[in-house]
Order: structure tokens, then sequence, then C-alpha cells
């Protein structure tokens, strides 16, 4: 076991040692790259590969991360891989794939390693799995960082980024490397190592660039403002009419998956109604009633560009019906909402959104309606439906 233990040690150091960023020296990019690259850049062929693996076999977190970073940052990204069947080295192969980049393209060799030390049984930490994946998406191994409930001692995620490029105004050859950085974490947390290696890519300037936000893991908020548009539903013996009113809200969204964001939703709704009931005695007419709902929703974003991104959001959650005369109760129903409409970034951070809404008020059959302290009580037969547009304005902070 000592002797095992000893093998692992030496191993675990001379790993450390050939990816010490102090061992070899990283290469920065100098300003007047950057600004090329960014400026005429629109393609990143990017070849990832687990270092060690006789097949070049890559780790799917590491490829997806890469992938994300990339597309946030305006680039359109094409995934590649060395095939040992081709009768060249990996080194030649490359030698080949970064001679024949055509203008406005770029090469991204990043190499990855998750080292794991076993000598250690810690009965604690979460379960992580990390895949290793061939060119088909075939998955043929996993690294559980909790074995049979005993966690390994250390975990160490190594990177290694090399980027070529063919732009003009570059002040290096097209064959030779702009760009080079390693790091390493002691945590099995290849996405991390990844984004700080990749940290020093720039940013496209190429407004006209597709996909160029795709991706973008974010937290947005967002407020507006506007019209609804009126309604009716039957009730007791009668019909209620709503009068067409303002809405307003305040949405928070976040990234859960490339474009996909979860969002919570208040939207707010002033409106009158005319009541047509005998069961009805109040005296208020129109009646005043504000209408809050409570979503929780999914939001579809299609980054077109840098500037437009249309997106569909189906909402779920609650309603809370609110008289304006205090003598009568709240309610609350079951609601939903679809909405589509356009954001228009005026900077990365910072736009417009426009939007359109359809609003679903679901009432159970013989639900208490309009109900006040007496007991005066009008029911609902029937759905409350409605449509509105709106505008305004949201925030975002890149994660």
């Amino acid at each position: 076991m000592k002797r095992k233990s000893l093998i692992l040690l030496l191993l675990s150091c001379l790993v450390i040692i050939a990816w010490n960023p102090s061992v070899s020296q990283n290469i920065k990019m100098s300003k007047g790259d950057r600004d090329a690259f960014s400026s005429s850049v629109k393609l990143i062929k990017v070849w990832t590969y687990a270092v060690g693996d006789s097949a070049f076999r890559y780790y799917e977190q590491a490829w997806n991360e890469a992938r994300d970073i990339l597309a946030s940052r305006g680039y359109q990204t094409e995934q590649i891989f060395y095939k040992s069947y081709l009768n060249v080295s990996p080194d030649q192969w490359k030698e080949d794939v970064v001679r024949k980049l055509g203008p406005g393209e770029a090469f991204l060799d990043l190499s990855t390693v998750l080292f794991m030390d076993t000598t250690g049984t810690h009965f604690h930490g979460s379960r992580v799995i990390t895949f290793v994946v061939d060119e088909s998406g075939k998955i043929f191994a996993g690294v559980n960082q909790q074995m049979n409930g005993k966690m390994p001692r250390t975990f160490m995620s190594l990177a290694q980024a090399r980027l070529y490029a063919n732009f003009p105004g570059s002040t290096a050859p097209v064959h030779d490397k702009i760009f080079e950085k390693k790091d390493s974490v002691m945590e099995n947390a290849l996405d991390k190592v990844v984004r700080s290696v990749m940290e020093r890519i720039p940013y496209s300037k190429q407004e006209s660039m597709k996909g160029s936000l795709a991706y973008n893991n974010h937290i947005e908020f967002q407020c507006n403002g506007g019209y609804v548009s009126g309604g009716s539903v039957n009730v007791t013996n009668g019909k209620v009419d709503y009068k067409s009113g303002n809405q307003f809200g305040f949405n928070l969204g976040f990234t859960v998956y490339r474009s996909i964001d979860f969002i919570l939703s208040f939207n707010r709704t002033e409106s009158k109604l005319n009541i047509y009931s005998p069961l009805y005695r109040g005296k208020d007419d129109p009646f005043s009633l504000n209408i809050n709902y409570y979503y929780f929703g999914v939001c579809k974003n299609f980054y077109l560009s840098k500037v437009f991104c249309p997106f569909l959001t189906a909402y779920l959650g609650g309603v809370n019906n609110v008289p304006g005369n205090k003598d009568f109760r709240d309610t609350w129903y079951f609601a939903l909402q679809a909405q589509a409409g356009i954001k228009i970034y005026m900077t990365r951070f910072f736009g417009l959104v426009l939007q359109g809404n359809s609003f679903l008020q679901v009432h159970p059959k013989g639900a208490p309606f309009i109900y006040d302290n007496a007991r005066t009580i009008v029911d609902a037969d029937s759905e409350l439906s409605q449509y509105g547009f709106s505008g305004g304005i949201f925030f975002n902070i890149r994660r």
C-alpha cells in the first residue's frame, strides 16, 4: 500500500510540474493582435481532448464550457477531431489544420487532464460525474467523484489552451501561436479551469455575426408596462365585463441551459368591471379590481445577432384578484400566460424589450368570484382570457 501511494504521489508531482504555468511561459496576445482578432475572426475550430487518452476522446464538460464561452463572445464554433487512422501523427495533423485556416478563421487546441488521487477515503462530498465522449457523442467512461460512497483525497483539473489564427494584421505567422495559457485547480472542476485558460480570448467586434449572443449565461432583470384588453366571465345568472386597462410587471430570469432561461415574474393589471347579476348588490359600478399575477416561466431565446433576440415564454402560476372596495374579499385562481417578443440590445448588458401577452385565469365552475363580508356571492362559470402589449427595459449580468 505504501509503495502504491508513493507511486501515485510521484505521478501527481510529474503532472503538476508538466502543467505548472510557471514552468512553461504563457503567451499573451498583444493588443494589436487582440484588436485584429476581434475585428476579423468569425469561426473558431476547436480541438479538445483528454490528455493520455489514446483515442483522443474529450471531456464533455470541457467542450460544453469552451463552446459556450466562444459563442457568448460572438464567435461561431466548429468542433473538429483527430483520427488515428489517417496515418499522420497528432502534431502533423494539427499543423495541417493550422496551415489550411482560411481568412477570418482560428484554431483552438484545448487539452485537459483530470487527475485523481484515490489513496484517501473521506466519507463526504457531492456526486459529480465527468463524461468522456468520442466524435459520435458516445459516452465511454465517467469519473464518479463519490466512488462507492468514498471520496477521493485529491482532484486536480488542468487545461491548456493554444490559439492560432489567420487574420490581417497579425504580428505572428499563421502557423505560430498567438496565445497560450495553462492553469490548474485542486478540484473536479474542468469548467472552471477551462474558463481560466480562455478568459483572455477577446470578444468579437463584428456586429453582423450570427449567433453572437448564443448560450449567453446571464442573470437578467426586466421591468415593463403597457396595455391589457378587456374580457368577460360568465357568472351566476349573468356575466362580468372587464374594461381594458394598464399593466406593469417585473421579471427576474437566469440561464439554465444554453439559450433556455427560467423566469420569476410578477404582473399587475388595473381593471374596471361591470357586473350584471341579480346576486350582486354592491353599489360600485364600475367595480375596481387589481389583478396580480405571480408566475414561473421557461423562456427560449433565439439569438439572431448581437442586437436582436426574439423569444418565446410559457408561464404558469397563480392570480390574486384584489377588489378596490375593502368590503369585498380577495380571490386566488390558477393562471397561465404565453408571451412572445424581442429584445433589442443597446449594449451587452442593457436593452429594450417589446412583447405581446396572452393571459388566462382558470376559474373552477362554481368558484366564489365576487363576495363580500356579508357573504354576498357571485360564482364564476367560465375562464377569463385577455391579451396585452408592453414594452420596457432590461439589464443583464454575465455569469
